[in-house]
């Protein structure tokens, strides 16, 4: 019988850490004035579903303002220029395009669609 108290007691402490944990993240929301509901996507645009044309992403094309198509997906990577491992270069070959062909190359790791995903702001616009 103590054997489980000892299990029950480990598993509410467990279940409080947790509550700790949700709480803190919470409050530190509620500080910063941020909706604790929003995804955390450090600092940049949550992802909407907002659908962009072709047309509308190919304008966002310069060095201060770069959109990407991958996967049918439009990602802001204008803050991410400088912090890409391949230089500003890599991602200036087709700002505002479709991109997919060249981000699935073998340059990028597995964990290159992971960081992509906190860019997303829509997706591409279906033409019938």
């Amino acid at each position: 019988m103590n054997f489980v108290y000892t299990i029950v007691l480990s598993f509410i402490g467990f279940l409080l850490v947790l509550l700790v944990g949700w709480l803190q993240r919470k409050a530190d929301a509620s500080e910063s004035n941020a909706p604790a509901s929003l995804p955390d996507t450090f600092g940049r645009q949550p992802i909407t579903n907002k659908a962009y044309t072709i047309e509308e992403v190919a304008k966002h094309n310069k060095r201060d303002d770069i959109w990407v198509i991958v996967d049918d997906k439009v990602f802001d990577v204008t803050s991410y220029v400088d912090d890409h491992p391949g230089g500003e270069e890599a991602i200036m070959v087709n700002p505002g395009g479709d991109n997919t062909e060249a981000f699935h190359g073998d340059q990028h790791p597995g964990t290159a669609l992971t960081l992509l995903k906190q860019y997303q702001i829509g997706y591409v616009k279906k033409t019938q």
